[in-house]
Parts: structure tokens; sequence; C-alpha cells
């Protein structure tokens, strides 16, 4: 969901803006947050770790202006670095958020990223000098975010995502780093075992090497670890599953990605399944509709 957001979020937005025809005529599209996270990624590379960042009041103050001028990668450089070294005065910068709500707004672009892992929030002196540091293993990751054609529509981006193994790869790092960090896991991994009989849901394997407990309704979307909120999955069909190549239906159906239909060793996964009755319907029904 957040990687397609990146890609395909555009200002201005044709169902709330209302000043489309001037973003028209000044022929002007932006991408916030693709945008923002190549400002990152470039400062990683040019400036180092330490300088890997922005604020609130930068991202207000130098990116918006010069986004709308239509800027190079080079000028946010050398603007943000000017800045940082007080030889840049922003006062002479025309001011884009000039709105009641625009700082708030600014922002919340900042905090998505961050909510979402790209991002390390670190607390400054108040809501405009936080620092948003690039989560520097995800590099990778992001070159391959930002790479993705801009022509492709919702469901391209989606179907690319899906078949691409860095970002898959990287996604499921930082799943497996929310779980080693939570203490209760390895009760909530020997509970699920038992109830499914140490057996794959999908495959039937019963070497527990290779089984482990997942959450229907993931942890940090609030997901309990509780065994209403769990299945066992063989390991490779646990990255499939958070990497959303396999979907449950409330009703057992199951859908596979356009990738894993294709792929000769997952030919014999079966197409419908019935749950254990201790099972949440609610936890599938919500995995299905928001995730």
């Amino acid at each position: 969901f957040a990687i397609t957001v990146i890609k395909t979020l555009t200002l201005p937005n044709t169902n709330i803006e209302s000043d489309v025809a001037e973003w028209r005529k000044a022929n002007l599209e932006i991408k916030p947050l693709k945008l923002i996270l190549e400002i990152i990624k470039s400062l990683h590379k040019t400036l180092g770790e330490l300088e890997s960042y922005l604020t609130p009041f930068e991202l207000q103050k130098i990116i918006i202006p010069l986004a709308g001028d239509k800027a190079k990668m080079q000028d946010y450089l050398e603007a943000i670095q000017a800045f940082r070294e007080n030889k840049l005065n922003v006062v002479s910068f025309p001011d884009c958020a000039s709105g009641s709500n625009d700082k708030r707004m600014v922002r919340e672009f900042l905090l998505f990223l961050s909510y979402y892992g790209f991002c390390q929030m670190i607390k400054g002196k108040n809501n405009s000098t936080d620092k948003f540091f690039l989560q520097s293993e995800y590099v990778s990751e992001i070159d391959e975010i930002t790479t993705i054609k801009k022509s492709l529509t919702f469901e391209k981006v989606v179907e690319e995502i899906r078949g691409n193994q860095i970002i898959i790869e990287a996604e499921r790092r930082k799943i497996l780093s929310e779980t080693y960090a939570r203490p209760e896991q390895a009760k909530f991994r020997k509970q699920v075992l038992k109830e499914f009989n140490n057996k794959c849901f999908l495959t039937g394997e019963n070497l527990s090497l290779v089984l482990q407990a997942c959450h229907i309704i993931p942890v940090k979307h609030k997901g309990s670890d509780i065994i209403e909120n769990g299945l066992c999955l063989r390991a490779d069909l646990h990255i499939l599953f958070d990497g959303r190549h396999i979907r449950f239906k409330p009703d057992g159906v199951i859908q596979y990605s356009e990738a894993l239909k294709k792929s000769v060793s997952y030919s014999k996964l079966p197409s419908r399944v019935s749950f254990p009755f201790f099972v949440s319907n609610e936890a599938i029904q919500w995995r299905y509709d928001y995730y």
C-alpha cells in the first residue's frame, strides 16, 4: 500500500484541488512522497548518513518552492546544504504553505514515510524541526521504488511491486525486525502451531523447523498475539502472505498474485480452505478489505 501511494500520489489532486487549471497552465505535476525519498536518498549518497534527513521546515520553506520551479536534484541538495550552513536566507523564497493547515499537512508527508519504515523520526525542539532520517538499510529498496515506470496504472504498479524481489525482501526484513523486537512472539508461535496441529494451513507440512505463526491483522495495525489472529504457514508461504501474493477471502476462497500463478513450485496450492473455528472471521475480513 505504502509503496503504491508513493508511486501514484500526484499533485495537483484533481479530487480536492480548486486551482488545477493553474497547475496545468504551468505544466506542473509533482509526486511529493517520491520526491522526498529521492532527495533524502541523494543526501545520503552525497553528504553522508548524518545529513540524510529532512525537517518539516526545510520541506515547507525550501523543497516545495523549488519543486514549483521544477528544480533539478542538484538544486535541492545545494539549497539544503547552504541552509544548514547558514548561507541561505529562505525569507526571500515564496511562501507556498500559507494556509492554516498547510504546515501540518507538509509534516504529514514525512510522518507517512516514517510510519511505513522508510524514515526514522528524531524529535527536535518542535514539530517543524523534527528530523526524518533515511533508514539507510533500505536504500536499495528505495532505488527500486523510484525507478518503477511513471506511466504505470495503479494496478500495474501493484503488480510490479509484488514481482520485485528486492522490494519484497526489504519489506520482509521490516516485518522480521518488528517480530524480533517483541518477546511475546515465541508464546504466540507456540500457541498457533499447537492449535494447527503443527501443520502448515495450506500444504500440511509438519516439519516444525519451517513452520511459522503469521498474524492475520499485522502487529503494526494493532493485531494481537492471540490464536484468533494467527495462521500456521510454511516459512516461504508466510513471506508470500506478507507480500500480498496470497490473499484469503472470508468464505475461504484464496486469491493468488499473477506472479505466483505462473510459478511451477506453487502450482498445487489449494484454491479454497476451511478456516478452523478459532480463527477470527473478522480478522480475515479486515485483512482482505484493508491489507
